[in-house]
């Protein structure tokens, strides 16, 4: 998938960015995202996920409506005013819903999701290199959130020993929430 269809996709989203610096440091991130996610159904065992998001393109159909469930939240006075007064940390968290699956797969040579893939986004947070990049601080912020992302699921049933983090902020338990009611099977929203 070409850079300009990527951003065709995200630009409704950019567009609720208070900074711009987080817009432009988040639409440079999205470059970067395998192809595999913007194609690829949001469960690739077909369960946890609602019809739509199992669908071809799931995965970005949840992404949009995880995003789209974090912006409503985030707009509500008591989160905006109270819980998270930083404009900053806002788009931290909007930036999320974009980065918490960019490595689902993992480096491409599955088909299916690695339980670690938290941790391989947060990694990948960590350490990517943009034109338009952000202190350390706030990128170590967004990865513990896409770190902790799967919140009280942290361990594999089968395979992986890997641990993941539970959610332990105000800001991993909302990215959490915000990811869980935009994968239940039963929400759905339609496709934009």
């Amino acid at each position: 998938m070409n850079v300009e269809t990527k951003q065709k996709i995200i630009k409704p989203f950019l567009n609720s960015f208070e900074t711009d610096e987080m817009r432009f440091y988040c639409k440079d991130m999205i470059e970067q995202i395998p192809d595999y996610i913007f194609e690829m159904p949001s469960s690739t065992t077909g369960k946890w996920h609602n019809k739509t998001q199992c669908l071809p393109h799931g995965q970005i159909y949840h992404i949009v409506m995880f995003a789209s469930i974090a912006n409503y939240r985030l707009n509500l006075k008591y989160n905006k005013e109270k819980k998270f007064p930083d404009p900053k940390i806002r788009d931290a968290i909007r930036c999320t819903p974009w980065f918490h699956d960019a490595l689902k797969c993992g480096d491409g040579s599955t088909t299916f999701t690695v339980h670690e893939h938290p941790l391989l986004a947060a990694e990948w947070v960590r350490t990517a290199k943009v034109e338009h990049d952000i202190d350390s601080e706030t990128k170590e912020l967004i990865a513990r959130l896409c770190a902790a992302h799967s919140g009280e699921w942290t361990t594999a049933k089968r395979g992986s020993k890997i641990i993941l983090p539970e959610p332990q902020t105000e800001e991993e338990n909302f990215v959490h929430e915000c990811d869980y009611l935009a994968s239940r099977n039963d929400i759905d929203m339609p496709i934009p």
